[in-house]
């Protein structure tokens, strides 16, 4: 509770990108998705091999931290984090089932004066020194900080192949309706139909498997979809900005 206090000490306001009057009833979202050029990809890891021990994470957090700041007028942007939760130091994880995953805030405060590469290498920073407390709930977190840690926005960084982040290796062959991927180690992925909802207004899934790609949930009674897929062309933006000029 000390760390996530510390973390998020100054944060007096929630970022939220709904209107007020908005009350968060549940919806079905509804979906655009995005995909990064080749050259785009190489450029992204060009910047993470330069700047020593940074992750493809850290930086697609900091560009959505800026598009999530242009449109709450934000520099001080708090958004949720998604993460597995599966900590290898836990005695018999490796037999456990469930769902372990958890939300957690990441704060990002945007310095004029600070460059491109000093921003993420601070970033990355702190997410590492907060790894071992990603088990504390949400609503703990939220009670230990008051209002700063409050957010309606959401990313999920999946380092695995899924859904529209998976390219199809290919040797693979439709079995009957389905289509069989194979991963690391002859893992096999088989695709299914899928529809997502989420309480929150904007939730950003990305993953890195057969290229940078994304998916942006919204809802539709608060975005529409040239609104919704214009965010994620502008995380593509503020990514290529990012990459061809860290300093």
């Amino acid at each position: 509770m000390a760390a996530w206090r510390k973390t998020l000490a100054g944060a007096d306001e929630p970022t939220l990108v709904a209107p007020a009057e908005y009350n968060g009833a549940p919806a079905h979202s509804a979906m655009v998705s995005g995909s990064a050029s080749e050259e785009l990809d190489q450029a992204l890891r060009d910047l993470t091999r330069r700047l020593h021990g940074l992750t493809l994470n850290t930086v697609v957090q900091a560009a959505w931290a800026l598009v999530v700041g242009k449109l709450t007028g934000r520099r001080d942007v708090v958004f949720g984090a998604s993460v597995a939760g599966r900590p290898l130091d836990l005695p018999g994880m490796e037999s456990m089932l469930g769902l372990f995953i958890n939300t957690v805030p990441v704060r990002v405060c945007f310095d004029p004066a600070q460059s491109v590469a000093e921003l993420l290498a601070e970033l990355q920073a702190e997410q590492a020194a907060l790894v071992d407390y990603q088990y504390l709930s949400l609503s703990d977190i939220q009670r230990q900080t008051g209002p700063g840690a409050m957010f309606d926005t959401i990313m999920a960084f999946e380092s695995f192949p899924s859904g529209t982040n998976a390219r199809k290796p290919p040797n693979d062959k439709p079995a009957g309706d389905e289509t069989e991927r194979r991963g690391p180690g002859g893992l096999k992925f088989t695709e299914h139909g899928l529809r997502e909802s989420i309480n929150y207004p904007l939730g950003l899934v990305v993953g890195p498997s057969g290229g940078l790609g994304m998916r942006l949930s919204y809802r539709p009674d608060l975005f529409d979809e040239e609104t919704a897929q214009g965010l994620i062309d502008q995380v593509f933006r503020v990514l290529g900005q990012m990459a061809a000029d860290p300093e």
